[in-house]
């Protein structure tokens, strides 16, 4: 029933020892509740039990739990993952993988020479061939053209089973490492927008906000990295502290993506309106119409209470242009909103906003009593 990696065998699985209920939580990023329900609603996994009676699991169920996290995350549900068959885990993992990139010639080489050399266990070979290749193309063609498809790859090559955990850690270890050594050798920025990038809690994955970051600095911004897993109220105090235009948030396709929009609308409320949120990531692109939806109304209602004296236009002309700002940043792209949802998405949001930001009518002060009494009659019915 568990799906094997194709360079371990049954007997090398066997050798491996067994894990506790605490060390496959933070092996695969399943909670400790969640294996105990499947474990009785799918009757998987099996563990066994050791000398004090706590749960023991086998390695091979805990690398089939690996892989089952990641494949939840793209949507499958969790009962037939546990119910597939050897061969059915097999084909819905290919499936789900993600779909090949077109990279030719020169690329497409860096590519295959870094996956041949991490099977190889060969580092400073592969510190070598990152390197000349960041020196040939230059930092940016380097993130966009090699990084991106590499990591792509390297994620399929886990996702099949011809990459071991450790391998994958020894690629991702080299990119940061020479990631961070191209960051600091950059010149001093200081200019605007101020970025503060992070991750949010849960989200270990650091890559996609070091690709972000070189990026973002070679076009002079000033980055301000806080790593990864910061608390949201941590967020939002660096953000005050640190002045910043704009926080950036990068989210891997390994976060959860039913936790995405609440957490998204969360910090958008906590942010003061001024200061613009970025979310980005392959997590990201997984958004749910929901997501859009809390996307854009949060930042639009954010914005509408910095407003003065907001009037009907006012409030048409700053939900249009939010809207459109949204949607030219590509912000919207893979949420599954079609423009004309977005145009009654504005609709609405104009009608609910000039309802809450009208105008009472203001009434001229009479000389008289019963002039006084019938204008605060007026005034309570207004």
């Amino acid at each position: 029933m568990s799906a094997l990696p194709a360079t371990t065998s049954r007997h090398d699985m066997n050798k491996l020892p067994v894990m506790n209920i605490g060390a496959v939580e933070r092996d695969t990023g399943l909670g400790k509740d969640t294996l105990r329900v499947w474990e009785r609603r799918y009757g998987f996994p099996q563990p066994t039990r050791d000398e004090h009676g706590e749960r023991a699991y086998p390695a091979e169920q805990v690398d089939r739990l690996r892989v089952m996290k990641r494949l939840i995350d793209q949507g499958l549900r969790p009962g037939r993952l546990c119910a597939a068959s050897e061969e059915e885990f097999a084909e819905l993992s290919k499936a789900c993988a993600a779909p090949p990139r077109n990279d030719s010639g020169q690329h497409a080489a860096v590519i295959g020479q870094t996956i041949a050399l991490v099977k190889a266990n060969d580092v400073a070979a592969l510190r070598q061939l990152l390197n000349q290749a960041m020196m040939r193309l230059g930092l940016q063609r380097f993130v966009i053209d090699v990084v991106a498809p590499l990591n792509d790859a390297v994620g399929e090559a886990w996702m099949s089973g011809e990459f071991e955990v450790f391998e994958e850690h020894l690629y991702s270890e080299q990119i940061r490492s020479l990631l961070r050594q191209a960051i600091g050798n950059l010149p001093a920025a200081g200019g605007a927008p101020r970025i503060l990038l992070t991750t949010p809690p849960d989200e270990q994955h650091v890559l996609g906000l070091l690709m972000v970051e070189a990026l973002l600095a070679l076009e002079g911004a000033t980055c301000i990295s806080l790593g990864t897993q910061t608390p949201l109220v941590d967020i939002e105090m660096a953000a005050r502290a640190h002045r910043a235009d704009i926080v950036a948030i990068s989210i891997s396709a390994a976060f959860p993506g039913r936790q995405v929009a609440a957490l998204v609308s969360q910090l958008r409320q906590m942010l003061p309106a001024a200061i613009d949120l970025w979310v980005g990531g392959t997590g990201a692109q997984r958004a749910t119409p929901e997501t859009g939806i809390v996307l854009l109304c949060d930042g639009i209602e954010a914005a509408a209470r910095t407003l003065n004296s907001p009037t009907p236009e006012k409030i048409t002309e700053l939900v249009n242009k939010i809207s459109r700002h949204h949607l030219e940043d590509g912000q919207l792209d893979e949420c599954g909103l079609s423009l004309q949802d977005l145009a009654k998405i504005r609709a609405s949001l104009i009608r609910s906003l000039q309802g809450i930001y009208h105008n009472r009518l203001e009434y001229p002060e009479p000389t008289s009593l019963a002039g006084r009494r019938k204008v605060t009659n007026l005034r309570k019915k207004a």
